[in-house]
């Protein structure tokens, strides 16, 4: 396997393609993470914990998303020192990037243990899934340092032309992701720490691994003594790059943080229509003599939306990640049904209208004017 490819040389489609289709495999397998989590969870844990890690999914992707575009702006700048030939700026680069990167990331680690309750309020999460979400967040993020670690050696190497090592790490952490769940949450019986702590030990498996892969075969790379200067033009071209990026990987992931917010604020059954895998709400009987039937017009307002829901004589069995379509809502004069509907309409795909809307005036007089806002 060749560790390092001129992609300004040789036939360029065959090029192209070999340094593309690992990146685009390596974007899948990115996902798996939280998809693993989810299946075990869900399958072997119970339907309180599943939705906390559906909750928790947003507010992950968005600070990873954060140092992802961090790491891709600082891969560009090196790839043109490369490009140029140019060691010594390369580097000067690579100590300059890992160096303000590493200690953003051990900053927002200290933010996010320090804020930690605060964030879950936030999300606004029901209350029965406030005690496994802060377990969960609090021991998947032991993985975040050893994340950056992974997405910044990866893009050093995307930036000298290998794509296939990065990929290779990614799919030994993921594979190892699979064992660990189960072993933890099966074998040890750790319940949804089990399942965190598997996570944050793969990510460390890969961050550490391709760290020293880089070092080891690379040593044309290392920093010396000499490196270390903060040379004012090479930082101003890697932060400019780097913001650019940044803000282009964060500021969509940021907006569903905002909207998942909402969407969590109205109760488990909008919220498990937009989770992966089956959610269970037991012990509900109440809802049923509330403005509306609620566990009915929760029902039929989700299947006409295209959700995959089942009525029960205490709740509703609600099988999540489908795409939302538009539909026509009767709120049944329920403040709380058309406020629900409203936050699911706008994660849905086409139009949706809600019958006799206006009676979120009851609770919330403001509503649609506030929901409007934080879409923009």
């Amino acid at each position: 396997m060749r560790r390092e490819r001129d992609l300004t040389t040789g036939n360029i489609t065959t090029s192209l393609w070999l340094f593309a289709l690992p990146l685009m495999l390596g974007n899948v397998m990115q996902q798996l993470y939280n998809l693993v989590d989810t299946w075990v969870v869900g399958r072997y844990i119970g339907d309180t914990a599943l939705a906390a890690v559906g909750s928790s999914y947003t507010i992950l992707t968005f600070l990873t998303s954060v140092i992802i575009g961090l790491c891709l702006g600082s891969s560009a700048f090196l790839s043109m020192a490369y490009g140029r030939r140019d060691l010594p700026a390369m580097r000067n680069g690579i100590f300059l990037s890992c160096s303000t990167i590493g200690v953003l990331s051990l900053c927002l680690m200290l933010a996010f243990y320090r804020f930690l309750d605060p964030i879950i309020f936030f999300l606004r999460v029901p209350k029965e899934t406030v005690a496994d979400m802060h377990t969960y967040l609090f021991y998947v993020f032991f993985g975040f340092f050893a994340t950056f670690l992974y997405n910044y050696f990866s893009n050093v190497l995307r930036g000298i032309g290998n794509s296939a090592i990065p990929l290779l790490f990614l799919a030994v952490s993921v594979v190892l992701n699979i064992f660990l769940d189960l072993y933890c949450v099966i074998v040890l019986h750790w319940g949804i720490m089990g399942a965190a702590l598997a996570t944050a030990a793969s990510q460390c498996v890969s961050g550490i691994g391709i760290t020293v892969y880089f070092l080891k075969k690379f040593p044309q790379y290392r920093v010396t003594r000499r490196d270390m200067c903060w040379n004012r033009e090479n930082l101003r071209s890697i932060l400019s790059l780097s913001g650019c990026t940044c803000l282009q990987q964060s500021v969509m992931n940021f907006g569903i943080l905002l909207v998942q917010g909402i969407v969590n604020s109205f109760g488990t059954a909008v919220m498990a229509a937009f989770a992966e895998g089956t959610t269970i709400i037991r012990d509900a009987q109440e809802l049923k003599v509330k403005e509306s039937d609620r566990i009915a017009t929760v029902t039929a307002g989700l299947r006409a939306m295209g959700c995959d829901i089942t009525p029960t004589d205490d709740g509703m069995i609600i099988r999540g990640g489908k795409t939302l379509h538009g539909a026509e809502i009767d709120s049944y004069l329920d403040h709380r049904i058309a406020m629900s509907f409203a936050v699911a309409a706008l994660a849905a795909d086409g139009v949706t209208s809600i019958k006799d809307a206006d009676c979120v005036k009851i609770s919330y007089p403001n509503f649609y004017d506030d929901l409007l806002g934080l879409a923009k």
